[in-house]
C-alpha cells in the first residue's frame, strides 16, 4: 500500500514538472532566449570557420568555441529530452499500477 502511494506521488510529481517544461518551452520568453542562444552559436560556428589556424594555441580556442556551441544547444535541448523521457516514464507508472489495480 505504502509503495502504491510512493508511486502515486511520484507520478504525480512527474505529471506537474511535464506540464511546467511544457508551458516553458511554448512560452514567448522561451522563444526568445531560443533565438539568442542560435545566434550565439552561429557566432562561434563562424568565429571557428573563419580562423585560420596557426598554432597549437590556435586549435585549442577552436576547440573551446566549439565546446561552448554544443553546450548552448545541450542545454536548449533539454526540456524537450526532459519531457520525454518524463512521458515515458509516466507511461510505465501508469501501466505499472494498471497491472497493479489488475491484480488487487
Amino acid at each position: 500500500m505504502q509503495q502504491s502511494q510512493q508511486e502515486q506521488e511520484s507520478l504525480q510529481q512527474m505529471l506537474t514538472t511535464c506540464r511546467e517544461l511544457e508551458e516553458l518551452v511554448q512560452s514567448r520568453g522561451w522563444a526568445l532566449l531560443r533565438d539568442i542562444a542560435n545566434g550565439q552559436v552561429r557566432i562561434r560556428q563562424q568565429q571557428v570557420f573563419a580562423t585560420p589556424l596557426k598554432s597549437f594555441d590556435d586549435a585549442l580556442s577552436q576547440e573551446f568555441l566549439k565546446g561552448e556551441g554544443v553546450g548552448i544547444e545541450t542545454i536548449m535541448r533539454t526540456p524537450e529530452t526532459l519531457i520525454s523521457d518524463y512521458k515515458e516514464q509516466i507511461e510505465i507508472l501508469r501501466e505499472q499500477q494498471g497491472a497493479n489495480d489488475d491484480n488487487e
